[in-house]
């Protein structure tokens, strides 16, 4: 079941980059510890969940819409996959204009919220009429922002109204608690009330925790927001790739179920070692190369 992604303002489109670049590099992994039937059927599975490949396409198009109030972050990072050349955003899933939220929640809310509303929709119905079965919707957004958390709301309770029967998962990014914005409690407190109202299930994940897993775990010495949101999507690809259980692959609603045990109990966290994919990729090498030596 395919999954279409929402990256709203600059967190959430910094986000989804990272989090497609993670997915793509995953499936083309060449080492992996299953059969080569059950990787290729895996790979089909990741494929059609988070890309669609036409006949006529080079590279796989992420299903993915992209809204932010300014055009910079949205360029930068359409540019950053067309690079990599593994994968690309589709051509016109794009709004964005050219003054932003300046940080205030009522103004993406109440004012940018309502003009991009037809648009965004029209790109989110376009998105969605090209899977073959729409298993639901992931918004990825931040607290703190005007445009994440203000726009973010106000989409994401469009979503329900005018897919009332998809999913919705909301991956939202909680700010320092030093402050990266000064009115960022109120920002925080009011998109997670809307979003209590019209989401399945939120995943909140922490800067300050982010960043520790970089600084202790990792070893950055200078932690940048890019080594967080690469722990950030490993955690998400982790969660969102397509796992069999049960001799089919997991879906969205499998994973509400078993999560969400109740309507109000929405919020939810992440936990995931190793914290690297390359640390485990090196780790699974040792013990593989130690195992043989003691077997000699």
């Amino acid at each position: 079941m395919a999954v279409v992604t929402i990256q709203i303002g600059q967190c959430g489109n910094q986000i989804g980059r990272q989090l497609f670049s993670t997915i793509h590099n995953d499936i083309t992994a060449k080492q992996t510890a299953v059969s080569s039937s059950q990787n290729d059927d895996y790979t089909s599975a990741s494929l059609q969940r988070f890309f669609r490949r036409e006949t006529d396409m080079h590279m796989p198009e992420a299903r993915a819409v992209m809204v932010d109030m300014e055009h910079k972050v949205v360029t930068r990072m359409m540019s950053e996959a067309n690079k990599e050349g593994m994968w690309k955003y589709g051509k016109g899933q794009q709004y964005f204009k050219n003054s932003g939220s300046g940080n205030n929640w009522a103004h993406g809310y109440l004012v940018h919220g309502p003009e991009a509303q037809e648009s965004v929709l029209e790109l989110v119905r376009r998105e969605a009429e090209a899977c073959d079965r729409l298993g639901g919707f992931l918004c990825l957004m931040s607290l703190a922002g005007g445009t994440g958390s203000g726009l973010g709301a106000f989409i994401t309770g469009c979503l329900r109204e005018h897919f009332a029967h998809a999913h919705i998962i909301n991956q939202v990014v909680a700010p320092y608690g030093d402050g990266e914005v000064i009115v960022q409690d109120y920002n925080t407190v009011l998109t997670l009330s809307r979003l209590h109202r019209d989401s399945d299930a939120v995943i909140v994940a922490e800067n300050e925790e982010l960043h520790k897993v970089c600084a202790t775990r990792l070893a950055h010495k200078h932690v940048a927001f890019s080594h967080m949101n690469s722990v950030l999507a490993h955690q998400l690809g982790a969660l969102l790739q397509p796992a069999a259980t049960c001799g089919r692959a997991c879906t969205l609603s499998d994973m509400l179920e078993a999560l969400v045990s109740h309507p109000d109990y929405k919020l939810l966290s992440m936990m995931h070692v190793p914290q690297h994919v390359d640390m485990a990729v090196a780790a699974h090498t040792s013990a593989a190369h130690a195992r043989d030596a003691q077997r000699r």
